[in-house]
């Protein structure tokens, strides 16, 4: 006779439960386990009300929906700083007055107290569909009006580039964002088993692309060579780069790259609209462009991630001049 699985847990009373779960799959007996334990926390919960019970209750229903990793904890870190303030213990001690009063006294600014303000909306809107309160009162709460200037990224300007590749302690990576588009999270992430030497391809995995789509791009000769050249004796696994963090800005600064101006801002992330804007000003065809961008949509390269201010503008009026002649 074929054994079954047990499941074994404490609730949060600290109580030991042990339930025969019937089957003998293992990923079947798993998947039972994590739904009696959610259950009996929403039992405990709903007797309770007791925020921080609905707190987990509520980022484990965020995680499960599939939403970004560091959205949900971010959720959940402004939850527990109102709370902790307001010195909200059960859910009937939640108001507009205790969030109003420390919006009024936190030192952040009006667009950060938005986002708590929108964290707090959806928690008390989540647990008012699960009957935890009467209503969600944080849907009569305004947000505060934001009259910060409009501050867009640029793109490179092809001095810029030339002194960063000259001065930057590791022009590779420089080098290789600038002829991929890859975002920094792609950068990290990236081993040398991704990069394909020989074939002159790089690999971008479905698991760390914004997208969450397997992509392979295409490299030059030059940068190939490049690569084959840091690489030395790596072994396959491990990461090209690793942590990047706030290293660039060094870097920038040893370039002479304004990184901030009053309308224009210029960070790691303008070396992929560099990248975009420099493919466009060649002329690469649309499609293809949106697909080297690995963008949903041709309106998103186009209208976000091109520089109109590098942008030729007079060749582009130029081709028009064979149509104009009488």
């Amino acid at each position: 006779m074929s054994k079954t699985y047990w499941g074994r847990f404490k609730d949060r009373e600290g109580k030991t439960i042990e339930i025969d779960l019937g089957v003998e799959s293992n990923k079947t007996a798993y998947q039972i386990y994590r739904e009696l334990q959610l259950q009996v926390l929403y039992d405990y919960a709903l007797n309770h009300e007791k925020l921080s019970l609905l707190v987990d209750l509520f980022i484990e229903n965020q995680r499960s929906t599939g939403l970004n990793e560091k959205y949900v904890r971010q959720q959940k870190s402004h939850l527990e700083r109102v709370f902790k303030y307001c010195n909200w213990i059960t859910v009937d001690e939640m108001n507009i007055e205790g969030f109003e009063e420390w919006r009024s006294k936190a030192a952040m600014s009006a667009n950060t107290k938005n986002h708590y303000l929108a964290s707090l909306s959806c928690f008390a809107q989540w647990a008012f569909v699960r009957k935890y309160i009467g209503e969600n009162m944080f849907r009569r709460c305004q947000k505060i009006r934001v009259y910060e200037p409009l501050i867009t990224r640029r793109a490179l300007r092809k001095d810029e580039i030339t002194r960063l590749l000259e001065r930057a302690r590791n022009p590779v990576l420089y080098t290789l964002a600038l002829a991929t588009g890859l975002r920094k999270g792609e950068l990290e992430k990236l081993t040398w088993k991704d990069i394909d030497l020989e074939r002159k391809i790089l690999r971008v995995r479905a698991s760390v692309g914004k997208n969450r789509k397997l992509a392979y791009l295409p490299l030059t000769a030059e940068v190939t060579q490049m690569l084959t050249k840091y690489r030395k004796n790596a072994p396959d696994d491990e990461k090209v780069f690793g942590r990047i963090g706030e290293k660039w800005k060094r870097d920038y600064e040893q370039a002479e790259i304004e990184m901030k101006s009053m309308s224009e801002k210029c960070d790691f992330h303008s070396l992929r609209k560099t990248f975009i804007t420099i493919l466009a000003m060649e002329g690469t065809n649309p499609r293809i462009l949106q697909e080297l961008a690995r963008h949903s949509n041709y309106q998103l390269t186009s209208k976000v991630y091109m520089d109109m201010g590098l942008m030729d503008k007079k060749s582009a009026v130029k081709t028009l001049t064979p149509y104009l002649k009488h």
